[in-house]
């Protein structure tokens, strides 16, 4: 019975990450193609920050690791500071929808993936997903500030993406 539950919990582990891999294939294609109406882009980027700090605050509760416990912090407060932002700017604009208040399927099941990580897998689970996500909102970003329609979120686009490109060459580091 024990054998059959080890095998069991390994299969899960690799369709959790397998699932990881492809919704970050998802979401680097998405980034590319909707990130570039405003629509898309208030959306994905709000669900970004939001998948960002749930995920950071799991990752202070989980880790043992100073360096993913800093890093996580600076997740925290920097897409925060990035979500009060674009909730400002959003609200600012006549014919924009507000930003999602609650996470999509996807973004959810990788919090999902990251909680069902064994403890001695979650670091590495951790900075994977952190990889995609932030390959994928640099992606956003970049799209946007190049090709969006709407300039005020364009200079949000083009404010944010610096702090985008620091997390992703962060997380890059640590992964090693």
């Amino acid at each position: 019975m024990a054998k059959e539950n080890e095998t069991h919990e390994g299969a899960s582990r690799m369709v959790d990450k397998a699932q990881d891999a492809v919704g970050a294939a998802v979401g680097k294609t998405s980034a590319s193609i909707g990130g570039g109406t405003t629509k898309g882009f208030v959306k994905n980027a709000a669900l970004s920050d939001m998948y960002e700090i749930e995920a950071a605050e799991l990752a202070i509760r989980r880790t043992a690791s100073p360096p993913i416990v800093k890093l996580a912090e600076q997740m925290i407060d920097d897409h925060g500071k990035a979500s009060a932002e674009l909730k400002r700017t959003v609200a600012a604009l006549d014919d924009v929808d507000a930003p999602p208040a609650r996470l999509d399927e996807r973004r959810q099941g990788m919090i999902d993936n990251l909680e069902a990580a064994p403890d001695e897998e979650f670091d590495k689970s951790y900075l994977d997903q952190q990889y995609a996500a932030h390959d994928e909102a640099v992606t956003l970003f970049r799209n946007y500030s190049e090709h969006g329609d709407e300039p005020k979120l364009k200079a949000f686009a083009s404010e944010t993406l610096p702090v985008l490109e620091r997390h992703l060459s962060h997380v890059q580091e640590l992964r090693g």
